[in-house]
């Protein structure tokens, strides 16, 4: 199960993606290993014709951006999802020019 508020941030990063100009998947997995506990939400954003992850309730007062425009592989590291319902990422993380 996925909590209100993570659901909330999720689709409103959707949404602002969407209000500028940027694709963006909502993408439902569980995180840890844990399908029953682990319900958890991110989103998918195509930058610069490349897809790449993202999710804001794990960088979130953590102060980094571990999990900010990442590939598939470093989010395979804490997260499962169904994959094949989603675009592949780059292979490489966002570097801004």
């Amino acid at each position: 199960e996925i909590s209100a508020c993570l659901v909330g941030s999720e689709m409103c990063i959707r949404d602002r993606c969407e209000l500028a100009g940027l694709e963006c998947y909502y993408v439902v997995g569980y995180c840890d290993n844990d399908p029953v506990d682990g319900g958890h939400a991110w989103n998918l954003v195509k930058v610069g014709g490349d897809w790449y992850q993202l999710d804001v309730t794990w960088n979130d007062g953590s102060g980094t951006d571990d999990y900010f425009l990442v590939t598939d592989d470093v989010m395979a590291l804490s997260r499962d999802w169904e994959c094949a319902d989603y675009p592949a990422s780059a292979t490489t993380p966002y570097a801004a020019n």
